[in-house]
This record gives structure tokens, sequence and C-alpha cells, in this order.
């Protein structure tokens, strides 16, 4: 069995970390006092990339003082900025400090301005996964007041919110841009080799033909045989097919599903994370499924007895 959760800042997972050009410029830039934006799809890395930069906030030139966020656990920007604050109070950045009330209009300037106050230098903000609304906010409409703190953010985003971030005024905020590559064949094999749990390989895990995002090189090895997501020509042929006729929005939701595995149209991370409703996700999986992009099948939620629920996947025989 593989590990396939993103890898923390512990010894024991560090040991697990491998790295490439891609990942290493990324982690250099953040200790470089520079705004980086580090673009992925799921399952390319960017979490583990993340608690990987911590682990080493003391062995770059100068020690870092370095916080980690989960935008995905927050609702909207100012639930973001919260969380910000709060890691910033409990790492002793800053003082803690009653929060303005949720009606106020300025409350989320106010916030923001706080960090103007850390005790810390060569601080830098790690912020994981925002969605395309917390992103704009954040890094488009706050952008001068982030500019004028005294940290550096280092910001991991897929497609949907770089596309966001890649438009007027958050453009310009960041000094770098990195996307994370996918790993070369003795990348991927010493990946393989660090994460079995024996440090041993079978012998039908031979090193992939082709590049390939972490997450789909521990997903086919377990699998055994070559499968589905290591199958680049499959992978382009249907994105072509999505993009005809569904656009950018089916594009980005089939690199989410080659990522993540088969998806429901209530998952509300999914819909977060692309920004669309409940009843827009249902119509672009309807749509990729009668253009045979992906295939439905019924499956009953874990845990005991609920309703069935419709699952969507690759179409592995397209």
């Amino acid at each position: 069995m593989f590990t396939k959760r993103p890898l923390l800042d512990t010894v024991a997972d560090q040991a697990l970390y491998v790295t490439d050009a891609s990942r290493k410029r990324a982690a250099q830039a953040a200790f470089q006092h520079r705004n980086t934006l580090i673009v992925g799809e799921p399952g390319s890395g960017k979490t583990t990339l993340l608690y990987q930069i911590r682990a080493n906030a003391d062995a770059g030139p100068t020690s870092s003082f370095v916080i980690i966020v989960d935008a995905r656990i927050a609702d909207g920007a100012r639930d973001l900025v919260d969380l910000i604050l709060l890691e910033a109070e409990q790492a002793g950045w800053i003082e803690v400090a009653e929060r303005p009330t949720r009606d106020d209009p300025f409350g989320l300037i106010a916030q923001v301005r706080r960090l103007r106050d850390t005790k810390e230098r060569d601080a830098i903000i790690l912020v994981d996964d925002p969605d395309p609304k917390q992103a704009a906010t954040l890094f488009g409409r706050l952008r001068d007041e982030l500019w004028q703190l005294p940290v550096w953010f280092v910001v991991a985003v897929n497609s949907s919110a770089y596309e966001t971030l890649s438009q007027p005024p958050a453009d310009a905020f960041f000094d770098m841009v990195i996307n994370l590559e996918p790993l070369d064949p003795d990348a991927a094999l010493e990946l393989l080799r660090r994460r079995k749990h024996n440090g041993e390989l079978p012998e039908q895990i031979r090193s992939p033909a082709r590049p390939l995002q972490p997450r789909a090189i521990l997903l086919d090895a377990e699998a055994g045989p070559i499968g589905a997501r290591q199958d680049g020509e499959l992978q382009q042929r249907l994105m072509t097919i999505a993009e005809e006729e569904t656009g950018r929005s089916g594009v980005m939701l089939l690199a989410e599903i080659w990522g993540r595995g088969a998806v429901s149209a209530s998952d509300d991370g999914l819909q977060r994370t692309l920004g669309v409703s409940r009843v827009r996700l249902t119509q672009l999986l309807g749509e990729l499924e009668r253009a045979r992009v992906l295939t439905s099948f019924r499956e009953t939620p874990p845990g005991g007895p609920g309703r069935p629920r419709t699952m969507y996947d690759i179409n592995r025989a397209a």
C-alpha cells in the first residue's frame, strides 16, 4: 500500500519526499523573499511542497518564520484572512486581538493591516488552494494592502484559480509563477521506492514511460498494470473533446477528475475549487458523459445505509 496523502513536515514524511527542478525553483523563490505562485493540478503535490518549504525554513541562508493555511476550510476571503491571523497569533507573530464584527464594512482591511505589526522578519505565509473568489479578493482587490506588509506569500493554486490570478489587478502581485511539472521517469521510480512501506517494489512496477504527476504515479502503481491515468494520449484526446463540448469549464473539471478519481455533483469541495454551483456541476458532468469523456456509476455512501449517489470517472474505453 502506498502513502497517497500529502506529506507533512515531520521527519518521517520528509524522508519520503522527492523533488525535481520545478519544485526546487518554488522552494528557492520562497526563501528569496518573493511573492510566489505555484500552479498545479490536483495530485501534483502542491500541499506536500508547501509542507516541504516549512520543513526547510531553517535550512536556507537565513532562518525564515513560516505559517501555513489551508484555504479549503475557509468559506470566503474574510475567513481566510482570519485563519492567517489565527496562525500568526499562535506562532507569536502578532498579539491576540478581538475580531471585527462580520457586518463591519472595513473589517477585512482592518484584519489584513494587523499583519503590519508582525514581530518577525523574514516571515512567509503559505496559502494552500484558495478558490477563485478568495484569490481574487485577497491578491487582487487587496493587493496594495498586502504589498505594504512585512511578509511574503507563497500560494499554491489549481488552474481555475490561476486563471483568475492571471487577470488585473491580481496579475501584478506575484513576483514569480512556477508550474509544477510532471516527474520524469527517474524521479517517478524514486517516488515509488520511497513511498512503498517495505522499501521494495514489486517486479511488475516499472519506471513510467512518460512524465507523470505524483498522485497518478502512486494510483497506477498500486493498481499494478499501467492504467488509464498514465495514458497521456488518452488524456489529451479527452481534454480536446471536453474543450470542444463544454469549453474551459469542462477542461478544468476533467483535470480535477484526472487527479482526484471519481467525483459526484454533491462534492462541496469540488464545487468550491471550480467556482461553480451544484446545478452547474451536474450540468457539466452530464455533458461530459454524453460526450463519452466520462462514465457514471451508482455508489452507496460509505459508513452505512444512505441514498446512492451518481459518481463520474474517466471513460477508459473512449
